[in-house]
C-alpha cells in the first residue's frame, strides 16, 4: 500500500512509455497453465499499440514451439496509442513434453522488437492413475469454496460446493476414463482456503 505522494509518483515514473512511431507489443497471456496429451487448449494474448501518435491497424500473431512458428493468425482493427485488445488462439496439438511455448507479434516496420514476444510458464500435465481421490479441508468460510473437474473439451465432469460445514474434510472418488482433465478450485472471497490467521 503506497502511503505518500512521492512514492506514488516514483511508481508512476517507473512505468515505460511509448517512444517510437511504430511499435506493437504483447502484454499478457490468458489460457491454461499446462498442456496435456500434446494439446494446448484454446488461449488468447493481449496486444497493445505502443506507437506514438499512430493507430495500430493490422499485425500477425504467431505461436512458436521451440522457436518454430506452428500457428499464425492475422489481426486487423484500430488501436490508438496504449489501447489493447485480445487475440484468440485456437487449441494446438502435437506439442511434445518439455517444449518451450511462446507467442509473438509480427508488425511490419516495428521499431522495437524487444517487446514482441511473450513466454508464459507452461508445463506438461502430470500423469496419474484413473482412480482419483480428492480431499478438501474447509476453513472458517466453507460457503466460499467451490470446485470443478473438467474433461479435455472443457465439459464439467463433476463439481462441488459451496459447503456449509466449517473445518471439515470433503472427500470425492472418481474412476475416470483415460484422457486429459483439469481441476479448478475457487474461493469466492479471493483469499484462498486458509484460516490460520484466525487460529484455525
Amino acid at each position: 500500500q503506497i502511503t505518500n505522494v512521492n512514492t506514488f509518483m516514483d511508481e508512476i515514473n517507473s512505468c515505460s512509455s511509448a517512444q517510437y512511431s511504430k511499435d506493437a507489443k504483447i502484454v499478457s497471456y490468458n489460457g491454461p497453465g499446462s498442456y496435456c496429451g500434446g494439446q494446448l487448449n484454446a488461449s488468447s494474448v493481449m496486444i497493445q499499440n505502443y506507437s506514438l501518435g499512430a493507430p495500430l491497424t493490422s499485425c500477425n500473431i504467431e505461436l512458436r514451439v521451440n522457436n518454430e512458428t506452428t500457428y499464425s493468425t492475422s489481426w486487423s482493427g484500430s488501436l490508438n496509442t496504449y489501447e489493447t485488445t485480445m487475440v484468440n488462439i485456437p487449441a494446438q496439438t502435437g506439442i511434445t513434453n518439455g517444449s518451450e511455448i511462446s507467442f509473438h507479434i509480427d508488425y511490419g516496420g516495428d521499431m522495437d522488437t524487444d517487446n514482441n514476444g511473450y513466454w508464459p510458464q507452461l508445463s506438461p500435465s502430470t500423469q496419474t492413475s484413473n482412480n482419483i481421490s480428492l480431499y478438501i479441508m474447509t476453513d472458517n468460510w466453507p460457503d466460499e469454496t467451490t470446485w470443478e473437474l473438467l474433461s479435455s473439451n472443457g465439459n464439467i465432469v463433476d463439481s462441488g460446493g459451496p459447503y456449509t460445514q466449517a473445518n471439515s474434510v470433503i472427500s470425492e472418488e472418481w474412476d475416470l476414463n483415460p484422457g486429459c482433465y483439469t481441476f479448478n478450485v475457487y474461493d469466492e472471497y479471493g483469499d484462498g482456503l486458509e484460516a490460520s490467521m484466525w487460529g484455525q
